[in-house]
């Protein structure tokens, strides 16, 4: 009698359009808040808020050449990174300074359709409570399907210090320690990608980027100082931001003052050498674009993910 009557119930929902394996517990089905889309009042020159940033997309079907796309993500944000996982979900993780109710936050925009439509949700990060308001991360998806985050953290006892923690979903991270806090100088910053065996972490020291830290380390957890370094392009030190394979060659993009995007490569993470041409130029009225992020899709194409000006 029960089997015949949970036959009877099933039936009836499928009747009304219900279904007994639609999920309902998807945690990227739904966004945590709305993103803004206005432009901030900066205060005076050296304002370091994202007040008048947005971020924005551009994509390229010849490794190196992007071009913008019209899909619009968030505005008061910038120092975006982004992985992609198994499923080919996109996991965008930015610094807002409007993010729901609260103000210079870390957030996560998740995409299912290749970075057309966005789900936006908070970040949380347990343990370690002194550093849980991660700044400028720094993402990187592990082959187990392990989301590591690095990430600059501010406490009273110093000024710039890196951290990492851990997550399965990408969105609730537990924190697992101290990457690199330099006694009496200053990390920040990071990017951090592996070629072949060997991880390599680059971040900005009290020095800016003319004098950029460089470690290394065989786990991607215990670093090691390998040596103060720069990369100096048309005058100037340029900030390296992120980067993406082109058969065996690592492309690192960097954001230059002249407010272009341009690269360095390397086979082998020590030896670098300057890219012909630009990745990425002002379109359209914008005066900037900058720090880059870079997934390849699965269609082999490559989507990038910047910050641009706003514009009227």
């Amino acid at each position: 009698m029960k089997f015949i009557s949970f036959l009877l119930v099933g039936a009836s929902l499928l009747l009304s359009g219900c279904s007994f394996f639609e999920r309902t517990d998807d945690p990227y089905a739904k966004s945590d808040f709305q993103p803004i889309q206005a432009q901030g009042s900066v205060v005076e020159d050296g304002d370091e808020r994202p007040l008048n940033s947005t971020l924005a997309t551009a994509i390229s079907s010849d490794e190196l050449t992007f071009a913008p796309t019209d899909n619009w993500i968030t505005d008061q944000a910038h120092l975006p990174d982004a992985v992609i996982d198994k499923k080919g979900h996109i996991f965008l993780y930015y610094s807002g300074w409007i993010v729901g109710n609260d103000l210079d936050r870390t957030a996560v925009a998740i995409s299912q359709d290749n970075g057309k439509t966005w789900v936006y949700k908070k970040l949380t990060i347990t343990g370690g409570e002194a550093y849980s308001l991660p700044q400028a991360v720094d993402v990187v998806y592990l082959p187990e399907g392990t989301f590591r985050l690095y990430y600059t953290a501010h406490a009273i006892d110093f000024i710039g210090g890196l951290h990492y923690a851990e997550s399965q979903d990408g969105l609730n991270f537990v924190y697992k320690g101290t990457v690199f806090v330099p006694t009496g100088y200053e990390a920040k910053n990071s990017t951090t990608f592996k070629i072949g065996d060997t991880w390599h972490l680059y971040a900005v020291s009290e020095e800016g980027p003319q004098a950029l830290w460089h470690l290394t380390s065989s786990d991607g957890v215990a670093f090691e100082v390998y040596a103060k370094t720069s990369f100096p392009m048309d005058g100037e030190s340029v900030l390296p931001a992120n980067g993406t394979w082109v058969d065996d060659t690592f492309h690192l993009f960097v954001s230059t003052s002249s407010g272009t995007i341009k690269s360095w490569s390397t086979k082998n993470g020590y030896d670098w050498y300057p890219d012909d041409g630009v990745r990425l130029s002002p379109q359209d009225g914008h005066t900037l674009v900058k720090d880059p992020t870079i997934v390849e899709l699965k269609d082999g194409s490559r989507l990038m993910i910047y910050v641009t000006d706003i514009i009227d």
